[in-house]
């Protein structure tokens, strides 16, 4: 199970919509000074982070209160990941919710999860600003599901080595 995909829309150094694709495996961010490499990584700490952030703090100054800040994260498995996740959130209540809005191809199975700046309607419960949804493909929409936070945040430990800190430390 891995990140494959990360779009983010109006957060911190990045105005407008930016999308990233990564390979299963370990993906590399290098680059000059402020070029966004930490911004990309603040964006995966605040969906599955143990941090609660505000991610209307972390809009872009150069664009209007009005306009929306998100992240969106795709997680995908090359293996059949109901088991994967059965595994790590047995004991859960919110499972099967979970199980639900798993999407499915031939090959490969996805999870995408949306935290917005904006409250998110979609008939059966409406969300707040900074809420984790998750994608239902049954009614193509982000959905507000209750109690899904702890058990989406076991499915990716987010370990974070900057350059100035000691890997076998942190590991």
């Amino acid at each position: 199970m891995y990140i494959s995909e990360l779009v983010i829309k109006n957060f911190k150094g990045y105005k407008g919509t930016h999308n990233f694709k990564f390979k299963k495996g370990v993906n590399y961010l290098s680059g000059s000074n402020n070029v966004g490499k930490s911004s990309i990584l603040d964006a995966i700490e605040c969906v599955f982070g143990n941090k609660k952030f505000n991610i209307s703090e972390f809009r872009n100054t150069a664009t209007q209160p009005s306009e929306e800040v998100s992240i969106e994260v795709k997680i995908t498995s090359d293996s059949y990941m109901p088991d994967v996740i059965d595994k790590i959130i047995e004991n859960n209540a919110n499972s099967t919710k979970i199980k639900n809005h798993i999407l499915r191809t031939y090959t490969k199975t996805h999870i995408r999860l949306k935290i917005t700046s904006e409250s998110i309607n979609t008939g059966k419960k409406s969300s707040k600003p900074g809420e984790v949804l998750i994608y239902s493909e049954k009614s193509n929409a982000f959905e507000n599901v209750t109690g899904i936070d702890a058990p989406l945040k076991k499915l990716l430990d987010v370990l974070r080595i900057n350059a100035n800190q000691s890997a076998d430390s942190e590991i």
